[in-house]
């Protein structure tokens, strides 16, 4: 019984960790235009979808239902969003709209991941399930809202990062500056004291 417990517990893991497309992507959109991405989701499977803006450059994203064009979630001009659809019968296509089409001449950016997960609930009803099972779920909520959080703090650790070498750039800039307006006037001094030593001679 215990071993049968066991590769239950261990079939169940494999389960909640498993996923069809999983992945995250950072990419720009130009002023404009409106960038899409579509999924497909097969029956029994849990879509999870989450992004991250620039708090400086927003734009409206929203999730429609590729089959009948319905808007199931909108978010306007909104830092984050985070999004779950739940196992469904049959297979569903998703589409993400990323619309930047408002703007005239600012490329907007946005880090976004999509995540397909089986769910092991499919087709069990709930009197079927032990405590361990049920600790297990509880576990997989858990690691995918971390997995939500990480993708956050990703970007912002990218912003920072963009922002440092920004900084850095313009330093080095003024700095480079400050050089040669020094020089151009170290040049124009020693120039007029030559001058006015050659007309003090002449003098």
């Amino acid at each position: 019984m215990g071993c049968l417990r066991l590769l239950v517990v261990c079939a169940l893991t494999t389960l909640l960790l498993s996923t069809v497309p999983a992945y995250s992507i950072f990419t720009s959109v130009d002023p404009g235009e409106v960038f899409l991405v579509e999924e497909v989701v097969p029956p029994g499977h849990i879509l999870m979808f989450s992004f991250q803006q620039d708090p400086d450059f927003l734009f409206t994203v929203s999730v429609k239902d590729g089959h009948n064009g319905i808007v199931l979630r909108l978010w306007r001009d909104e830092v984050s969003g985070v999004m779950a659809v739940k196992a469904l019968d049959e297979k569903m296509t998703y589409q993400f709209l990323f619309d930047n089409s408002n703007a005239v001449l600012t490329a907007k950016s946005v880090d976004f991941g999509i995540r397909v997960v089986l769910d092991p609930e499919y087709n069990i009803e709930k009197g079927q399930l032990d405590p361990i099972e049920v600790k297990i779920r509880s576990l997989s909520a858990k690691f995918q809202k971390m997995k939500s959080l990480q993708l956050m703090w990703r970007y912002q650790q990218s912003q920072h990062r963009a922002t440092v070498e920004d900084v850095n750039e313009r330093v080095l800039l003024w700095s480079i500056l400050q050089i040669v307006g020094f020089v151009i006037c170290a040049g124009g001094q020693i120039f007029m004291l030559k001058f006015f030593l050659e007309k003090g001679r002449s003098a």
